[in-house]
């Protein structure tokens, strides 16, 4: 489990902690649980598929919210379909 996201004082609230880079060359794995979408959950994800070589799979686990807004699934599903990667990771959504 890796908490990637820390509270800041930032303009949204949130600023990304340095990822070791020995970390994400054998990162096979991710699971995002509770994944509405928003900028620094969609940044994350983003920058996951570029810099992580190794990455087999992300599964993305929507949050209620998420599953009541099918225009927004899509939207979503799209961006991140779209992202460039450095690996041939599978994206699950659920």
């Amino acid at each position: 489990s890796c908490n990637c996201f820390k509270e800041d004082e930032d303009e949204d609230g949130w600023a990304i902690e340095a990822i070791p880079q020995s970390v994400l060359s054998h990162l096979k794995s991710v699971q995002v649980e509770n994944f509405y979408g928003s900028k620094n959950e969609l940044y994350l994800v983003e920058v996951l598929l570029k810099i992580a070589k190794a990455l087999e799979k992300i599964t993305i686990i929507s949050s209620s919210e998420l599953l009541e807004d099918p225009k927004k699934q899509i939207e979503v599903a799209k961006h991140l379909l779209a992202a460039p990667r450095e690996s041939t990771c599978v994206i699950n959504f659920s």
